[in-house]
């Protein structure tokens, strides 16, 4: 997982109930546009990652290790990022830990506005695994801590770079 871009959704093994909004509907696309521009965007997605030819990054150091202890402990994960979920699956597979994780939210198509730190993929994501959303716990950096706390989840910050990290005698900048 590249910790600017992907963090890790635990989720507990037992299944709750999942509550996302009035509707019970998460929006992907603006109304009337699902059609031929629409699988066309897909296409080109698709296209785009697999043109990349490698990976987006390595992952964050102790990442495989936390997916597959979570994994091995029957927790339920899902990952949630910026990037589409095609890429994010990709990555996943070409690093060898697909398997470790249940769901993949990616970026919402054609929706910025859904994007973190606005709660919509931790709510897709809870609701992907049939749990309600404050019986997770999202592993990020302050957008996701941000997003965490208006889908009601809980949250672990993650200092994903040198410069983000914070502590005694250490600046931001």
């Amino acid at each position: 997982m590249r910790g600017d871009s992907t963090e890790a959704m635990r989720v507990p093994a037992t299944p709750g109930t999942a509550t996302a909004n009035a509707t019970g509907v998460f929006p992907t696309e603006p109304p009337g546009y699902r059609g031929a521009a629409s699988r066309a965007l897909g296409r080109v997605r698709a296209v785009a990652c697999a043109a990349r030819g490698r990976s987006p990054g390595a992952p964050v150091a102790g990442a495989v290790q936390a997916l597959r202890a979570a994994h091995d402990a029957k927790w339920r994960v899902a990952v949630v990022s910026k990037n589409s979920a095609e890429c994010m699956k990709a990555f996943l597979a070409s690093n060898g830990i697909a398997d470790a994780v249940d769901e993949v939210i990616g970026r919402p198509r054609l929706r910025p506005d859904l994007m973190k730190p606005a709660p919509y993929p931790l709510l897709a994501a809870a609701k992907a695994l049939g749990v309600d959303p404050a019986e997770t716990v999202l592993i990020g950096d302050a957008t996701d801590v941000v997003a965490a706390k208006a889908a009601t989840a809980w949250s672990i910050g993650f200092a994903n770079k040198p410069s983000k990290r914070f502590g005694p005698g250490r600046r931001r900048g």
